[in-house]
């Protein structure tokens, strides 16, 4: 319910941006996800798994790799992001993996030159599906905070050098530690 309120205040505090709306920001990238089931560690104490998975990842050692996308509709500073990401990764009970993420919140950008660096702090949900396993399937409470910096290219277009953003989410299983971690992406950002 706190979750509820909080996602509440940040949309309706950042739908007042709206109104001064002089611009939209487009960004399509590359992405790669890397979550911690239960903090540094990948099983708890007891054996069981800890997070959203049966088994460990294989060879990507809890790297998701995906991509990004995301608009941003706003002001010259301050502005309205809603994000949407597809992570994939391959686990030993699971032959596929498939997160997706829906996040929305202010993004506040401090533009210098041809560098514009930003931050945001986007709420949401993550829906995660397995093609082997439907025990592996929820979808849950996501958080994403962090910023990252764009290169002017062009009145029209810059690239995104790197966004990093630190992710939390509610764990499926009750009385588990809550998976949490980074994404890390790059990209083309189109403005109009």
């Amino acid at each position: 319910m706190k979750f509820l309120a909080a996602v509440f205040l940040v949309l309706a505090l950042s739908s007042l941006t709206v109104a001064q709306s002089s611009h939209i920001e487009v960004f399509g990238g590359f992405s790669t996800e890397h979550i911690a089931p239960c903090g540094t560690r990948t099983t708890n104490a007891t054996g069981e798994s800890c997070a959203f998975e049966q088994g460990e990842l294989q060879s990507s050692q809890h790297y998701y790799n995906g991509w990004n996308a995301a608009g941003t509709l706003g002001g010259h500073f301050i502005g309205f992001t809603a994000d949407i990401a597809g992570h994939y990764g391959s686990f030993n009970a699971a032959p596929s993996l498939s997160r997706y993420s829906f996040l929305f919140g202010p993004t506040v950008r401090i533009p210098v030159s041809k560098i514009t660096p930003f931050v945001h702090a986007l709420f949401g949900v993550v829906k995660q599906s397995s093609s082997g396993d439907s025990a592996l399937a929820f979808t849950e409470p996501n958080i994403a905070i962090g910023g990252g910096v764009d290169w002017k290219r062009s009145k029209l277009i810059a690239i995104r050098l790197v966004q990093v953003d630190y992710e939390w989410q509610r764990n499926p299983t009750s009385g588990l530690p809550s998976p949490h971690g980074f994404r890390l992406g790059a990209g083309v950002v189109l403005k109009f």
